[in-house]
């Protein structure tokens, strides 16, 4: 195999299929990657048998062939040559790396040994805007729990009703819901993809709208495909909670406030909280006001803000994180709170009527003891 290339257009593909390269494993293969070159492209693919990269770079190919080569060393090398055009030829034993007057020469490893990624079938496909799933992705997936014991809650709910996909995070404490309209009408189906999977997904997708991701699924795996690079997953399998049966819309309690203040306010109670490990942020709804109180072994913070309100008093308490991620990741101006009781979870949404049932966001209070 030889082939000429941009050294930072060949850095920038070993980084994303990096992402899939197992750092840990008794397979030693799983700590490599796979170099393809044929036709004008060199493809660079990382798997560590949960998720498999492949990205693919541009290049003049002089000779085609496949090699194996040990990740991480091989994506420092290659970042570290000078700019410009780096050279890469390899034999059943070598690979030789040179750019300008620096050259290296490290083992390979055998290609056969490498383990493919899985195909998978294409029939049922999502095409939807790499900006808009990056930004829905990033507005849920804080939500993922980490709790080995439950594992269906450590992915990511991907749930097509009709010409909705709604993306539903849930670790047991809040929930969010991120709904998307699609462009037509699907058959309702779903699948659960680790959230490990998600998060290097989300880094991968581009911020720009007119770029599109086409997202494929099996009963086995999920796979994104882009421009250059595609990044195939396992699902995880098991029954995801029926998500919407949480979601009451019997309230006692309505309030509409300013984000931007809110958001604040929690985060300067949250100074003390944070410093108390899991102290609770105290809200009081009341003469349409909204007072949050902290109280710690360092200290007391008070702070009232304005609020439109409408039903009963409520007093309740919260994980000043779980609210400030909810706040964080809300774009709108203005936000409703919907309370029942002070041991009901609490509905946060956006104001807006037309954003209300876009992002939904549950999260449970924290017992308060008198």
């Amino acid at each position: 195999m030889r082939f000429k290339c941009d050294k930072d257009k060949l850095a920038d593909g070993l980084n994303i299929a990096l992402k899939a390269v197992s750092s840990r494993s008794t397979l030693p293969i799983l700590q490599s990657f796979l170099l393809k070159s044929a036709g004008e492209t060199v493809k660079c693919i990382g798997n560590d048998l949960e998720m498999g990269i492949e990205a693919t770079v541009p290049a003049n190919i002089e000779e085609e062939g496949m090699i194996a080569v040990n990740a991480r060393m091989f994506f420092e090398i290659v970042k570290k040559m000078p700019d410009g055009e780096i050279t890469i030829s390899s034999d059943l034993t070598t690979v030789k790396i040179v750019s300008g007057r620096s050259e290296f020469n490290i083992n390979a490893e055998d290609s056969k040994e490498f383990i493919m990624l899985p195909q998978v079938e294409k029939k049922q496909v999502l095409t939807l805007p790499q900006a808009t799933l990056k930004k829905k992705i990033g507005q849920t997936i804080f939500s993922i729990s980490l709790d080995d014991n439950r594992k269906v809650l450590q992915g990511e709910l991907f749930d097509i009703v009709g010409d909705r996909l709604n993306l539903v995070a849930i670790d047991g404490y809040r929930i969010s819901i991120q709904s998307l309209e699609l462009k037509q009408e699907y058959p309702e189906s779903s699948i659960i993809i680790p959230g490990k999977t998600l998060s290097e997904i989300q880094k991968i997708l581009s911020p720009e709208e007119e770029e599109q991701v086409s997202v494929y699924f099996t009963d086995k795996h999920v796979l994104f495909e882009m421009d250059q690079t595609i990044v195939v997953s396992r699902i995880i399998e098991g029954s995801f909670p029926k998500y919407m049966q949480m979601f009451s819309e019997d309230f006692k309690t309505m309030v509409e406030i300013d984000r931007h203040k809110f958001l604040y306010g929690i985060e300067r109670a949250a100074l003390l909280a944070r410093e108390s490990k899991k102290a609770p942020v105290k809200l009081e709804i009341k003469d349409s006001r909204l007072i949050i109180t902290s109280n710690t072994e360092l200290g007391t913070v008070y702070e009232e803000l304005e609020i439109n309100q409408s039903g009963d008093d409520i007093t309740i308490a919260f994980n000043p994180r779980y609210l400030l991620e909810a706040l964080k990741a809300i774009e709108e101006e203005t936000v409703n709170l919907r309370f029942t009781i002070a041991s009901n979870p609490c509905i946060i949404r956006p104001a807006l009527a037309e954003k209300s049932e876009e992002y939904k966001y549950l999260i449970l209070p924290i017992r308060m003891v008198d």
